[in-house]
């Protein structure tokens, strides 16, 4: 289980990617041919976002400024926006609490919120930066409940399941960055209903077979512990903002306008997770060399 977590399977010990050093020129190529592969639309906003000053000014690594470009035309593609309209002071790599990826937290100069990814990662590949990206930009206000966190970890899912359809060879990496989201897409893709449908909160024995861990019944409860089965029961909500309405448009192919991050919206994720065919489900399974049982 070398491509998943050792939190949750044994293997090799966890490494971040090893120091490099890559070319503007080389890290330009590498996102425009990952751009070009969602059509000339995304290759010119992601290009652009890349380039723009005003993100320049609140990204100032390149590295992190590729991490939100990869974005386009993927279903976190609003993070771009939120960037560009000026809603966190910056965006850095540093210390984060508790090995977190990455975290929202106050500025020491500025009323707005600084975005700071965790420096252990700050050799890994962009790509699986981007999908944090999404994540955080999720987090814009100081409330933050399990219900937030639980939606925000669902929808960065699909965009890395989407982005191991698009770029396979991300899924067999081995960086600690890709084990982690490896694992975290196994409890997702793991959580369904008995026909087999792609469900959020749906009790099931374990989403992460033969893990050294107690059984997870769900991906929901990651995070909602006891309430994350058939029925949650967390009355937390926090205000929600147009990146989540985008967010869940594009993972649900519903049209969500003002939604929160409350149950009621972990029910619609639990309902309607259209981010993958079925068979775009079998094949993130056999990247993660899962096993399918018997077809």
């Amino acid at each position: 289980m070398s491509l998943q977590s050792t939190s949750s399977y044994p293997g090799p010990p966890m490494q971040p990617a090893p120091a490099r050093t890559i070319s503007d020129a080389e890290l330009l190529a590498a996102l425009t041919s990952t751009l070009r592969r969602r059509g000339p639309v995304a290759l010119a906003n992601g290009l652009a976002t890349y380039a723009d000053p005003r993100v320049k000014a609140v990204v100032p690594d390149r590295q992190l400024r590729a991490a939100l470009a990869s974005l386009a035309g993927s279903p976190g593609e609003y993070a771009m926006n939120t960037v560009r309209a000026g809603v966190y002071r910056r965006v850095v790599f540093g210390p984060t609490g508790d090995g977190a990826i990455a975290w929202v937290g106050p500025s020491a100069d500025s009323s707005q919120p600084t975005i700071t990814f965790n420096q252990r990662y700050r050799y890994e590949d962009f790509r699986l930066l981007g999908v944090t990206f999404s994540h955080e930009t999720l987090h814009q206000d100081p409330v933050v409940n399990p219900n937030e966190e639980t939606i925000a970890g669902a929808l960065d899912r699909a965009t890395h399941g989407r982005l191991l359809l698009e770029n396979p060879r991300l899924a067999s990496l081995r960086t600690e960055l890709s084990r982690r989201n490896n694992t975290a897409l196994t409890a997702l893709l793991n959580t369904r209903d008995g026909q087999g449908r792609q469900r959020l909160r749906h009790d099931n024995p374990t989403v992460l077979p033969r893990s050294t861990t107690p059984p997870l019944p769900s991906y929901a409860a990651i995070t909602l512990g006891s309430t994350g089965g058939t029925t949650n029961t967390n009355p937390a909500v926090s205000p929600g903002n147009a990146a989540l309405d985008h967010y869940l448009g594009r993972t649900t192919d519903a049209r969500p306008v003002g939604a929160t991050f409350s149950s009621a919206t972990i029910d619609l994720l639990d309902a309607r997770q259209n981010w993958a065919r079925p068979d775009e489900r079998v094949r993130l399974a056999r990247l993660l060399a899962l096993d399918l049982g018997p077809c």
